[in-house]
């Protein structure tokens, strides 16, 4: 929204440059009246005074007087203003422009954001989900008790499927011995048959056929009942050894569902376990790099204590050079040495003591070195004695080899004769 209203804002006030700048370029050709010169908001105002003096109006408002033309300079500024405005017109276009890929980069960002999320969501529910399966089946019933219970059943079938193969040897001699007994009571009737024909008075032999084929044939009955029980009992017992055969192979599905399960419940522990290793690996690797990065912290933390260290002694020690320097400068070792004959044995011992081979006191300094004296002291040259001289050669010395040592670069002062101008001179 706030873009929207500094567009609109920017297109209104470009409306009014360019309005501006057609009654500039009026006024330059003189066809310019008051009422175009005049802002929109005198002509609003003019419309309603001649609307009140129509209306009839008893007094009528007071004209107010032109508005003054427009300049140069006004053209000028005007022209600037919309310069300004197109400038910052370009500016928030580059600037919506930059929002707009921001946004996407936020927009992309959020989406992966969100696609990472969802596959970490992914991850932990198969997680969970091979958990859960692992826990159902540590939860599941043995197998064991319901396989001896198969084996029990498939037994106790076996035993009914023998004495069932015994009914139906049984049931086939039944039909042999009935076989026999009709063949008998063929021959009896036939036998009937002739002995009517050929004997007929014979009647006790014809009764006790009759009683031996009416016994034969109760006994045919009987066999016949005897048959039919044992085809109903031979049925039931291929339904059975149907339902025999078939509780065999679920026995044998479930026997191979139960190595399997075994085979993957091995081999899911196997992964868990490797994946718990392999995690306390990875932890004891991160602790490893955590400790190697604190150790590397505490030596970057003391070896950066360590340079600014050497870094505050060198600079210490440079300032101090460049002091000694200084006052090396303002002390050359230009003067001169004077050597004076040996005091006499009963005379006052000098300023400071000869010895051979040694510089004798310096009294008088030369123009220069009183002149940079007077500069720097103010005319005032302090008088060193030769034990002083020797301690700041030797403090000179101390920082020379300091610096040597931090900066590792060595500066020679072997035959150098190092005076500054005050006191006795030492040959080095």
């Amino acid at each position: 929204m706030d873009d929207e209203e500094k567009a609109k804002k920017l297109a209104d006030a470009k409306k009014r440059i360019e309005a501006l700048k057609k009654k500039g370029k009026k006024t330059k050709s003189g066809s310019v009246t008051a009422a175009d010169a005049a802002p929109a908001d005198t002509q609003s105002d003019a419309g309603k005074e001649e609307k009140v003096e129509e209306d009839g109006a008893p007094e009528a408002a007071p004209s107010s007087p032109p508005p003054s033309q427009p300049s140069g300079e006004t053209l000028a500024q005007l022209e600037q203003l919309q310069q300004r405005s197109d400038e910052l017109q370009k500016k928030n276009n580059e600037l919506t422009a930059i929002i707009d890929s921001l946004r996407n980069e936020l927009l992309i960002s959020v989406t992966r954001a969100e696609n990472a999320e969802h596959s970490a969501q992914q991850s932990k529910a198969q997680a969970d989900a091979a958990n859960a399966e692992l826990r159902a089946r540590a939860a599941e019933p043995d197998l064991s008790e319901q396989v001896n219970e198969l084996n029990s059943t498939i037994a106790s079938l076996k035993e009914e499927l023998e004495q069932a193969k015994a009914a139906a040897e049984e049931v086939t001699s039944l039909k042999e011995e009935l076989a026999q007994a009709n063949a008998k009571v063929e021959e009896a009737e036939k036998q009937k048959s002739e002995d009517t024909d050929k004997d007929k008075s014979d009647s006790a032999e014809v009764d006790e056929l009759n009683a031996t084929i009416t016994s034969l044939r109760t006994e045919l009955e009987e066999a016949k009942s005897k048959v039919e029980s044992l085809e109903t009992e031979i049925a039931d017992l291929k339904t059975k050894t149907e339902s025999l055969e078939s509780l065999e192979a679920e026995l044998e599905e479930l026997r191979s569902e139960n190595e399997t399960l075994e085979i993957e419940n091995s081999t899911v522990k196997a992964g868990f376990e490797k994946s718990k290793s392999e995690v306390a690996a990875l932890k004891t690797e991160l602790e490893a790099a955590k400790s190697e990065l604190e150790a590397t912290k505490t030596k970057l933390n003391t070896a950066n204590t360590k340079v600014e260290t050497t870094t505050k002694k060198v600079s210490t020690l440079e300032r101090e050079l460049t002091l000694l320097k200084a006052e090396q400068s303002i002390f050359p070792v230009s003067a001169p040495t004077i050597t004076s004959p040996p005091p006499a044995a009963n005379s006052a011992p000098p300023h400071a003591a000869y010895t051979p081979g040694r510089a004798a006191p310096v009294t008088n300094l030369d123009d220069d070195n009183e002149a940079k004296l007077e500069q720097t002291h103010g005319g005032y040259a302090p008088r060193e004695t030769g034990s002083m001289e020797v301690r700041r050669k030797e403090k000179l010395a101390e920082k020379r080899k300091e610096i040597e040592k931090w900066k590792g670069w060595r500066m020679d002062l072997a035959g150098n004769n190092l005076s500054f101008g005050v006191g006795p001179v030492f040959d080095v």
